[in-house]
């Protein structure tokens, strides 16, 4: 008898549960700033459009801003901002109302990687401080600013490319190819050990800032500056050799 009860009393319950959940209509988006509660001025939502189009050109988050008069009774800014992120099928989604003084800014898992929860926070409460004084058209725009910085300040971040990003283990047979250029070049030239240690030194450093290209350039370069200071060696040579000769008339 009490599982029969307990089974009417939780199918009594599903209806409720659905009219909770279906208690809200989604506002249809407008543009970029869709204001629900007349408050932004149009150079306000200009702007934000501008700033907008900036941060979707860079990393193809699509930015917008919600603003309401009240939220539905019953209904938290958490639950109705998502059902709204949802059906707009955005990147991010800040969304203000003006009578309950809350603020929340939704975003997707593209976004979750480049901002970090005490960032968004920040930027909700900073929002919302402006909103307190009053400065509707203010609060939306100066919270575009530090919402789409922060965005493009941690895509920038994630995207930072190393300075030397190098696979070792393809350098490693570089580096052999090129040592064994080296030790083959020394012994065909029948020059001393400087020649290679030219070669591979500057093919070495030629790698790791110009890659396969630098390597090749700058290893024979050494190869050349090598050469041209064997000749000056043996022409100074040839030269104290003469001088030499003629001391000795």
């Amino acid at each position: 008898m009490k599982r029969l009860i307990f089974a009417l009393l939780l199918a009594a319950s599903l209806p409720a549960l659905s009219y909770a959940d279906q208690a809200f209509q989604t506002p249809p988006m407008k543009d970029t700033v869709s204001d629900y509660a007349g408050v932004v001025e149009p150079r306000a939502g200009e702007n934000v459009r501008t700033m907008a189009d900036q941060l979707r050109q860079v990393t193809a988050v699509n930015y917008k801003v919600l603003v309401i008069s009240q939220l539905p009774p019953g209904v938290k800014i958490g639950d109705y901002g998502r059902q709204v992120y949802g059906q707009w099928k955005v990147g991010a989604l800040l969304v203000i109302s003006i009578i309950d003084r809350q603020v929340r800014l939704i975003t997707g898992k593209e976004v979750d990687r480049v901002i970090s929860d005490r960032s968004r926070e920040q930027a909700e409460w900073d929002v919302l401080a402006i909103l307190s004084r009053g400065l509707f058209s203010q609060g939306v725009e100066i919270g575009t600013i530090e919402i789409t910085n922060k965005i493009l300040a941690g895509w920038y971040a994630s995207h930072r490319q190393p300075r030397f990003a190098i696979d070792w283990q393809a350098a490693s047979l570089f580096m052999f190819a090129l040592f064994a250029v080296s030790l083959v070049t020394t012994l065909v030239t029948g020059s001393d050990f400087m020649m290679g240690f030219s070669i591979f030194v500057g093919g070495f450093y030629g790698f790791l800032f110009l890659n396969i290209v630098g390597m090749i350039l700058f290893g024979l370069l050494g190869f050349l500056l090598t050469c041209k200071a064997g000749q000056n060696s043996r022409k100074n040579g040839e030269e104290q050799a003469v001088e030499g000769k003629k001391h000795e008339k």
